[in-house]
């Protein structure tokens, strides 16, 4: 018997830090030497990674604003994800983390890594990069 439903897991997660001001998001602890307002850092996610038991993924992404450089402007600098480059640019660095779900069942998180794998080596073959 088949369902019309699926339950989903979160699987993982890419996130950055961001500092927060009265001037608007800065890169993490990169706000302007003459700011003396109040900050506060806060995670901001970027997507999330879900599966189900057969090892099926959906990515939801979301549109963050880009946080401002040091110098305030808005070009947005290099981006690492888990220390590799996967962006370019002339603004300060922005360090993006994958975080993986701790309590997934080993035979969910399994199937996830099998269909990760394949969805990798093919988009390396083509020259893109899985986020």
């Amino acid at each position: 018997m088949s369902t019309l439903f699926r339950n989903l897991y979160e699987y993982s997660r890419v996130i950055e830090t961001v500092t927060l001001t009265e001037e608007g998001i800065f890169v993490k602890d990169r706000i302007p030497d003459d700011y003396g307002g109040s900050t506060m850092n806060v995670e901001v996610v970027h997507h999330i990674t879900m599966v189900d038991s057969a090892g099926h993924l959906d990515i939801f992404y979301f549109e963050n604003p880009v946080p401002k450089s040091k110098d305030r402007s808005l070009i947005s600098g290099p981006v690492f994800l888990d220390g590799k480059s996967i962006v370019t640019g002339p603004g300060d660095q922005r360090d993006w983390t994958t975080r993986k779900n701790p309590n997934l069942t080993a035979g969910i998180k399994a199937a996830a890594e099998v269909f990760l794998v394949l969805v990798q080596s093919d988009k390396e073959a083509n020259g893109g990069l899985v986020l």
